[in-house]
């Protein structure tokens, strides 16, 4: 318990520079590091806020990225409990049917139409990569592989947004430093989880499938960042259920086409946080994030959110934390302090206090100078 608590404080104390980071940007770097598409264009600076309705005074961007953070640290506990007593197919597509539902809710309560310009499907259809297959590939894939090492190979999103970045958006997100934090920040996962490696022969499905689901996701995200940054994350969140919800039930009919008998009370209460949560508010709010952040920002999500997992499942479902756990989290957050050069900007800082305080002294020394000379004037007048 001790070692979640230095872990949890810890994760606070670099998501706080972080977030300093993200936030406090000279104004004439355009867009924070961003691309410009289109026509719009963003600046963290003013204070971004997140509305439903696309107006208006809401969320400002650096709590929607936080509560991405929160929600993707959450779902991995939220999985488990909704497969409980469903099949993963049938747990998967309820999920988005009820998803679905709340998101159809709240565009006839807003008024707003689903389309407004025939490039909003193809948006659509971009974001619908990120949940047909890659959802259903990654509940497949939880069959034989634990969720800590689901988020190990997870891992491997942000190599894959850097590679899709360079070919899409033409964005070199890769320096040696950042190549570095990336491969630092893998093995730091694969040290938490070194436990569960000795798997059987089966495992082999479950890795194959979570790195096809990591760059499917990343594939998505960046395909959505190029063409879908006009959307309103709502519409956009909407739209992609429209096309996924299909797909979901036509699979659920061909590999399973069953009714559960009975759902017990923890794939309820996980169905419904994963439903509301997870993809009606987490899928709206990380559209959102994803239409106002660089692509560097973004790809720091899967990296922060195992460690957070891992305190939420010691804490809430009492997961053993060990002294793996304990180093490899460590080797997360000071990979993800080396990916955002907070070091670096920190040795400046310093740099430029001891400059401060030089020039400080330098000035408070020709002052004395000044006034000795002053005096030894006065004393040669006299």
């Amino acid at each position: 318990m001790c070692g979640c608590c230095v872990l949890v404080f810890s994760a606070c104390r670099i998501n706080k520079l972080l977030i300093n980071k993200l936030i406090h940007r000279r104004p004439q770097r355009k867009n924070c590091g961003l691309r410009r598409f289109g026509s719009y264009k963003t600046d963290w600076t003013k204070n971004q806020t997140f509305s439903w309705m696309g107006e208006g005074k809401a969320v400002p961007v650096i709590f929607a990225y936080i509560f991405v953070i929160f929600i993707w640290a959450t779902t991995p506990l939220a999985i488990q409990w909704s497969n409980s007593s469903l099949a993963f197919i049938t747990s998967v597509s309820l999920r988005m049917v009820i998803a679905l539902l709340i998101c159809s809710v709240l565009m006839l309560a807003f008024r707003m139409p689903l389309v407004r310009k025939r490039s909003d499907w193809m948006a659509f259809v971009a974001g619908m990569v990120g949940l047909y297959p890659n959802m259903l590939i990654v509940y497949w894939s939880a069959q034989f592989i634990p969720s800590g090492l689901m988020a190990v190979i997870l891992g491997l999103y942000p190599f894959a947004v850097g590679l899709f970045s360079l070919l899409f958006l033409k964005e070199n997100v890769f320096n040696p430093s950042r190549l570095l934090a990336v491969c630092f920040a893998v093995t730091g996962l694969g040290v938490i989880h070194i436990d569960q490696f000795y798997m059987g022969n089966d495992a082999v499905f479950g890795v194959l499938g979570m790195m096809a689901s990591a760059i499917l996701f990343a594939l998505s995200t960046v395909w959505v960042k190029t063409i879908g940054t006009s959307v309103n994350p709502l519409r956009q969140s909407t739209g992609v259920l429209v096309l996924a919800v299909p797909a979901f039930l036509i699979t659920w009919f061909i590999l399973d086409g069953e009714v559960p008998a009975s759902i017990d009370i923890r794939s309820i209460v996980g169905i419904s946080y994963l439903s509301v949560a997870g993809s009606v508010i987490g899928h709206t709010l990380f559209f959102y994030v994803l239409r106002h952040c660089s692509m560097v920002s973004v790809s720091l999500i899967p990296l922060i959110t195992p460690v957070l997992a891992l305190s939420i499942g010691a804490v809430f479902a009492n997961e053993k934390v060990n002294e793996y756990t304990i180093a490899g989290s460590g080797m997360v957050l000071l990979s993800l302090a080396i990916y955002q050069g907070i070091f670096i900007r920190l040795s400046r800082s310093k740099i430029k206090s001891g400059v401060a305080l030089q020039s400080l002294r330098v000035t408070r020394l020709l002052g004395n100078l000044k006034k000795q000379s002053i005096d030894i004037v006065r004393l040669v007048i006299q």
